[in-house]
């Protein structure tokens, strides 16, 4: 069955230049601050691929404001971009033509992670405040794009297949949606690794009150005692997902503590793993017969995925990059769709 993956990674938001003084939020460095990693993904403006420096942040992208200006400049939805320095005001006026100022488009040829804070400049559009999210990078500021699109109401859309960002100017903006959604009341409880840690942003765009436990280098043998505590603290919901085996050997012996400790009553999903290590292919087999000896268990099938997918993946071969969080988070909602007694999700259609 083709999946239709829309990118809970989705779509960027624009720096504020150079030019624009950048300011932290107060008290950024303890509260607020997050990871932001390069975006691999190609930009398509008009159907004509150009250079972001960008940043994936929480499953989002962050572009430079001035550059999406300067990129849609002479377009239908051109704007201008300044700075008001006695109001500290990021100033947006639409249906304008931007004023280059020469700095746009360069790219630092940074590759590693970087510590994103959020940023405290107000943003106004033709006299109105917006309400965008962005975040300080290297002393510059960053915004959401998607926020920006429907302040200026031009399409963006992500292609997962192709892992490309398309900006359309001919076309007005449309809300983000998962490929499928799931009634408010149906709760899940995750329960990972690293693996986990990284995918947990774009489950939550599926099931925006799941509770996730992930634990880097976390092996199986831990899940029972996992589930022993939440179920002495009742907060295990019933539907848990177990994404484990990544780390090492998974044992029948503690696969059959978790069916028994998880209860007939509520559903399970086990999420096959896909590693370049020895144990990849018994733990997958030990997911496999197990699951099939009971009624209230699936199987993510991660590895049948991902197999052949090295571009799911960084140079670890298992970690899963943004495109790879984007599908994982999606084969994971299928399962948990798939083990429900009756029809939870209603697919909806994505426009352009």
């Amino acid at each position: 069955m083709k999946r239709s993956r829309i990118c809970l990674c989705l779509i960027s938001a624009l720096v504020l230049l150079a030019a624009i003084p950048v300011t932290p939020a107060a008290g950024a460095a303890t509260a607020g601050a997050a990871v932001a990693a390069p975006t691999t993904s190609a930009v398509l403006v008009d159907g004509l691929e150009q250079k972001f420096e960008a940043y994936c942040i929480n499953g989002n992208n962050y572009f430079r404001l001035r550059d999406v200006a300067y990129a849609l400049r002479g377009t239908a939805k051109q704007f201008e971009a300044a700075y008001d320095a006695t109001a500290n005001q990021v100033v947006l006026t639409s249906k304008t033509a931007y004023t280059v100022i020469g700095d746009e488009m360069l790219t630092s040829g940074l590759t590693g992670s970087m510590t994103a804070e959020p940023a405290a400049n107000e943003v106004w559009l033709d006299g109105t405040k917006l309400g965008l999210t962005s975040y300080v990078i290297s002393e510059t500021n960053y915004v959401k794009l998607r926020d920006l699109a429907a302040a200026i109401n031009f399409g963006v859309r992500y292609l997962a297949e192709s892992d490309t960002i398309e900006i359309d100017t001919t076309a007005g903006y449309t809300p983000e949606q998962p490929a499928m959604t799931f009634p408010s009341d149906l709760s899940i409880t995750v329960i990972g690794d690293s693996v986990t840690a990284g995918v947990a942003p774009y489950v939550k765009k599926y099931f925006p009150k799941a509770y996730i436990d992930a634990k880097a280098c976390r092996q199986f043998s831990a899940a029972p005692g996992i589930i022993e505590g939440l179920l002495r603290d009742s907060k295990l919901s019933s539907t848990v997902v177990i994404e484990l085996g990544t780390n090492g050997t998974v044992k029948e012996s503690d696969v059959y503590r978790v069916i028994e400790l998880i209860g007939p009553d509520r559903k399970l999903v086990f999420v096959n793993c896909r590693v370049p290590r020895s144990w990849c292919e018994g733990d997958n087999k030990t997911f496999t017969q197990i699951a099939a000896e009971f009624g209230n268990i699936a199987i993510a099938d991660w590895y049948g995925v991902s197999y052949d997918k090295d571009s799911y993946f960084y140079k670890d071969g298992f970690h899963p990059n943004i495109k790879g969080c984007t599908v994982l988070a999606q084969v994971i909602a299928e399962a948990v769709a798939a083990i429900q007694p009756y029809k939870p999700y209603l697919p909806v259609s994505v426009s352009p």
